[in-house]
């Protein structure tokens, strides 16, 4: 047996339905959190870091695909054991000259932008809770759980929430595109409430655990801080040059 061994850079584009976005009709959610990212911290310094950095990428990718896909399938088939139910609600997209948010899919969307000359900030949540409207994600990380506490949490068989542990970095801060993301799902969904259900594939780095752990996180937001949220997105979107048509 012989073997050569050869490292290669996977591009987590290619698993992503979130980077297709052509340039005429707008930008992606993820453009603009990447473009606010890249003006808070550093780019990788070399190809074997951002290598790594795309490894990570596709991990987050392919657990969020998967945990959808069999989410909402098996509610389908089970719906007498789930109180909520879990649909995809598709691409979403916020015409910019318009000011309004365009549901109905990709095809709906890309139409009226195509048709009007005008461009849009595009958004895929995972799904949505029904009938309660709450926005339902799915994350993959390696990072430590510590960097993604809450205000309270509540222990596996306990009733009643405690206060986090205060090694923790609160999600805002220490995930914070974990958050924002969120908040602007729920602005373009008109909700105000959201759940995240994560893996945390290193626990929280031997604090408590190095096992994985995947916590679920009930969100509730004030509709002043999605506002401000969105007008964040958008000035940075303007500001990247995201948000003009192909020939301007």
């Amino acid at each position: 047996m012989y073997i050569i061994r050869q490292d290669f850079q996977i591009q987590s584009a290619a698993y992503s339905a979130d980077f297709n976005i052509p340039r005429s009709l707008g930008c992606h959610i993820s453009h603009v959190l990447a473009y606010m990212d890249k003006r808070k911290y550093e780019e990788p310094a070399d190809e074997a870091d951002a290598a790594a950095r795309e490894a990570r990428f596709l991990g987050g990718f392919l657990w969020e695909h998967l945990m959808a896909q069999q989410a909402i399938e098996q509610e389908t088939r089970n719906p007498s054991r789930f109180t909520s139910h879990i649909v995809r609600i598709g691409e979403l997209c916020w015409c910019y000259q318009c000011n309004e948010v365009i549901f109905g899919g990709r095809r709906k969307s890309r139409r009226h932008l195509i048709q009007e000359g005008h461009v849009g900030v595009f958004a895929t949540p995972d799904g949505v809770m029904l009938p309660e409207w709450i926005l339902k994600e799915w994350k993959f990380t390696t990072k430590s759980l510590k960097s993604c506490g809450g205000d309270e949490w509540i222990p596996l068989g306990a009733t009643v929430p405690q206060a986090e542990n205060p090694r923790y970095q609160h999600m805002e801060e220490g995930s914070w595109r974990w958050a924002w993301q969120t908040k602007l799902y729920c602005w373009l969904l008109k909700t105000r409430h959201a759940q995240l259900e994560a893996c945390f594939v290193s626990g929280d780095y031997g604090l408590t655990t190095r096992d994985s752990v995947t916590p679920r996180f009930h969100i509730e937001f004030e509709q002043q801080e999605l506002d401000h949220a969105w007008d964040v997105v958008v000035a940075n979107a303007l500001d990247g040059w995201m948000l003009l048509p192909e020939a301007a």
